[in-house]
């Protein structure tokens, strides 16, 4: 196998923290093949079990969901190095809930679900990286359902300038932070359209030059 693959798989979250010797000689002791989809090949579609534990060595992949109506939406790119589908390989559910097909060229590193077991039962470094894997899915699941269910409109806004400006400024400056008085600002304007959204007794302002009229007493009496 060309040593360019070894390189590649150091990005992938199973093989974090490896060098290419290392993973090289973790593949050794299990069963793999490497296999190559052409460019718009179906890899699977939603509802069809998730058999393999693939990781993309070269490539990318699109993966997309479908609604009644025959509509489709793009869900995400994978890239190299990701494993595909993590949470479903060892899910006693394991239908996978997306279609996912090749944008180009790919190659795969291919095992079976009870290869990449043996690999997390043999490797303490392998496992713990593969557990860490799953917990990061699980906290962005639970951002995500928090955002979908509990934000409003305005709020869901706010975030999205808050993520945006985070990663502008990630990129301007080495650091990857935004200063604490812009980041401050974001955040006064999210809490002030929640808290505006959220009071059942705010007023209306009345325009300046314009004065309200008393009711008549009679109105009032009544």
């Amino acid at each position: 196998m060309k040593e360019s693959i070894f390189v590649t798989l150091q990005k992938c979250t199973v093989f974090e923290g490896f060098t290419p010797e290392e993973i090289r000689e973790a593949l050794s002791t299990v069963s793999y093949r490497m296999v190559e989809l052409a460019a718009r090949e179906t890899y699977v579609l939603a509802g069809m079990p998730c058999r393999y534990a693939d990781i993309i060595v070269e490539g990318e992949m699109i993966a997309r969901m479908s609604g009644l109506s025959g509509k489709q939406a793009q869900i995400d790119r994978l890239g190299e190095s990701m494993l595909i589908a993590p949470a479903y390989i060892f899910a006693h559910n394991n239908e996978m809930p997306v279609s996912v097909e090749t944008s180009r060229k790919t190659t795969l590193l291919r095992m079976r679900p009870s290869e990449l077991k043996l690999l997390i039962d043999t490797d303490e470094r392998i496992r713990w990286n593969f557990i860490q894997h799953l917990s990061r899915i699980d906290i962005f699941l639970s951002q995500k359902m928090r955002m979908l269910s509990l934000f409003s409109v305005k709020e869901k806004v706010a975030q999205y300038l808050i993520k945006m400006a985070t990663e502008q400024q990630s990129r301007a400056e080495p650091s990857g932070w935004m200063s604490a008085d812009r980041k401050w600002r974001i955040s006064s304007a999210s809490r002030s359209s929640r808290s505006s959204a959220a009071s059942p007794n705010s007023r209306r302002r009345v325009p300046s030059g314009l004065k309200a009229r008393p009711l008549p007493y009679s109105t009032r009496m009544k």
